[in-house]
Protein backbone atom coordinates (compact mmCIF):
# COMPACT_ATOMS: atom_id res chain seq x y z
CA UNK A 1 0.00 0.00 0.00
CA UNK A 2 1.24 3.11 -1.03
CA UNK A 3 1.21 5.75 2.04
CA UNK A 4 1.43 9.15 1.77
CA UNK A 5 4.11 11.80 3.74
CA UNK A 6 5.88 7.91 4.43
CA UNK A 7 9.74 7.84 3.50
CA UNK A 8 10.65 5.02 1.39
CA UNK A 9 14.17 3.60 0.86
CA UNK A 10 14.74 2.30 -2.71
CA UNK A 11 18.51 1.56 -2.48
CA UNK A 12 21.56 2.43 -1.77
CA UNK A 13 24.07 4.62 -3.61
CA UNK A 14 28.00 4.17 -3.01
CA UNK A 15 27.26 7.00 -0.41
CA UNK A 16 23.99 6.32 1.52
CA UNK A 17 20.75 5.94 0.98
CA UNK A 18 18.05 6.68 -1.90
CA UNK A 19 15.12 7.59 -0.78
CA UNK A 20 11.10 8.64 -2.19
CA UNK A 21 8.75 10.15 -0.32
CA UNK A 22 4.69 10.85 -1.79
CA UNK A 23 3.81 14.25 -0.65
CA UNK A 24 0.55 14.06 -1.84
CA UNK A 25 -1.60 11.70 -4.61
CA UNK A 26 -4.86 13.56 -5.95
CA UNK A 27 -6.99 13.30 -9.00
CA UNK A 28 -7.38 16.40 -11.65
CA UNK A 29 -9.75 16.23 -14.94
CA UNK A 30 -9.85 12.50 -14.58
CA UNK A 31 -5.77 11.48 -14.06
CA UNK A 32 -4.06 9.94 -10.76
CA UNK A 33 -1.69 12.85 -10.35
CA UNK A 34 1.51 12.82 -7.76
CA UNK A 35 3.90 15.05 -6.00
CA UNK A 36 7.17 12.87 -4.89
CA UNK A 37 10.40 14.41 -3.47
CA UNK A 38 13.37 12.39 -3.49
CA UNK A 39 16.16 12.63 -1.05
CA UNK A 40 19.98 11.01 -1.61
CA UNK A 41 21.34 10.77 2.00
CA UNK A 42 25.25 11.48 1.63
CA UNK A 43 27.65 10.29 4.31
CA UNK A 44 30.56 12.31 3.14
CA UNK A 45 30.62 15.79 5.07
CA UNK A 46 31.90 17.05 1.45
CA UNK A 47 29.41 15.78 -0.55
CA UNK A 48 25.81 17.95 0.39
CA UNK A 49 22.75 16.05 0.18
CA UNK A 50 20.68 16.30 -2.55
CA UNK A 51 16.63 16.61 -2.57
CA UNK A 52 14.34 17.44 -5.75
CA UNK A 53 10.48 16.94 -6.59
CA UNK A 54 8.92 15.46 -9.68
CA UNK A 55 5.60 15.42 -10.97
CA UNK A 56 4.05 12.09 -12.03
CA UNK A 57 0.41 11.84 -13.84
CA UNK A 58 -1.31 8.16 -14.23
CA UNK A 59 -3.08 7.47 -17.88
CA UNK A 60 -5.35 4.77 -17.69
CA UNK A 61 -6.10 2.45 -20.83
CA UNK A 62 -9.32 4.53 -22.05
CA UNK A 63 -6.83 7.84 -23.11
CA UNK A 64 -4.84 7.91 -26.61
CA UNK A 65 -1.72 8.43 -24.26
CA UNK A 66 -1.58 5.28 -22.61
CA UNK A 67 1.89 3.06 -23.26
CA UNK A 68 3.25 5.92 -25.28
CA UNK A 69 6.47 7.04 -24.75
CA UNK A 70 7.38 10.17 -23.13
CA UNK A 71 9.23 11.50 -25.92
CA UNK A 72 6.12 10.41 -28.68
CA UNK A 73 3.82 12.59 -26.52
CA UNK A 74 6.65 15.60 -26.36
CA UNK A 75 7.60 15.58 -29.33
CA UNK A 76 4.36 14.52 -31.58
CA UNK A 77 1.83 16.30 -29.49
CA UNK A 78 3.89 18.91 -28.25
CA UNK A 79 2.81 18.14 -24.72
CA UNK A 80 5.41 19.95 -22.12
CA UNK A 81 6.39 20.32 -18.41
CA UNK A 82 9.07 22.10 -16.39
CA UNK A 83 12.54 20.90 -18.28
CA UNK A 84 10.89 18.17 -20.51
CA UNK A 85 9.07 14.92 -20.10
CA UNK A 86 11.41 12.64 -18.56
CA UNK A 87 9.26 9.66 -17.37
CA UNK A 88 7.22 6.97 -18.99
CA UNK A 89 6.34 3.43 -17.54
CA UNK A 90 3.62 1.61 -15.29
CA UNK A 91 3.84 1.90 -12.09
CA UNK A 92 6.25 -0.20 -10.27
CA UNK A 93 3.83 -0.26 -6.41
CA UNK A 94 6.64 1.43 -4.67
CA UNK A 95 6.05 4.65 -5.07
CA UNK A 96 3.41 4.79 -8.41
CA UNK A 97 0.88 2.46 -8.37
CA UNK A 98 0.70 -0.27 -10.84
CA UNK A 99 -2.73 -0.04 -12.34
CA UNK A 100 -1.59 3.26 -14.33
CA UNK A 101 0.63 3.99 -16.95
CA UNK A 102 2.59 7.55 -15.69
CA UNK A 103 4.06 10.14 -17.61
CA UNK A 104 6.39 12.75 -15.45
CA UNK A 105 9.09 15.20 -15.11
CA UNK A 106 11.78 15.92 -12.84
CA UNK A 107 12.97 19.47 -10.76
CA UNK A 108 16.61 18.33 -10.94
CA UNK A 109 17.87 19.88 -13.39
CA UNK A 110 21.38 21.97 -13.44
CA UNK A 111 19.65 25.35 -12.87
CA UNK A 112 16.92 23.84 -10.55
CA UNK A 113 16.22 24.61 -6.51
CA UNK A 114 14.55 22.86 -4.09
CA UNK A 115 13.45 25.99 -2.44
CA UNK A 116 12.11 27.08 -5.80
CA UNK A 117 10.54 24.23 -7.03
CA UNK A 118 8.43 24.14 -3.33
CA UNK A 119 5.35 21.56 -3.15
CA UNK A 120 2.81 24.04 -4.91
CA UNK A 121 4.95 24.87 -7.45
CA UNK A 122 5.76 21.32 -8.13
CA UNK A 123 1.44 20.37 -7.50
CA UNK A 124 0.59 23.66 -10.21
CA UNK A 125 3.14 22.13 -13.27
CA UNK A 126 1.43 19.07 -12.48
CA UNK A 127 -1.51 20.77 -13.01
CA UNK A 128 -0.90 22.16 -16.23
CA UNK A 129 0.04 18.69 -17.58
CA UNK A 130 -2.88 17.42 -16.65
CA UNK A 131 -4.92 20.05 -18.33
CA UNK A 132 -2.37 19.85 -21.77
CA UNK A 133 -3.36 15.49 -21.88
CA UNK A 134 -7.05 16.48 -21.48
CA UNK A 135 -7.14 18.76 -24.42
CA UNK A 136 -4.76 16.91 -26.09
CA UNK A 137 -6.25 13.77 -25.47
CA UNK A 138 -9.74 14.87 -26.64
CA UNK A 139 -8.66 16.22 -29.65
CA UNK A 140 -7.38 12.70 -30.63
CA UNK A 141 -9.99 11.19 -29.12
CA UNK A 142 -12.20 13.36 -31.17
CA UNK A 143 -10.28 12.27 -34.73
CA UNK A 144 -10.85 8.80 -33.92
CA UNK A 145 -14.63 8.68 -32.78
CA UNK A 146 -14.33 10.68 -36.42
CA UNK A 147 -13.59 7.78 -38.28
CA UNK A 148 -15.74 5.37 -37.82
Amino acid sequence: MIKIGKRTKLGRSKFEGVYKTIEEIFNYKGFRCIVVLNEIIVSRKEIKDMKWRCGYIGINAKHPFYKKSYDEIEERWRISAHGGLTFSDFGAGKVLPKDYWFIGFDCHHSYDDIKHWTFERVKKEVKELAEQLTIKGLILKGLEDGKN
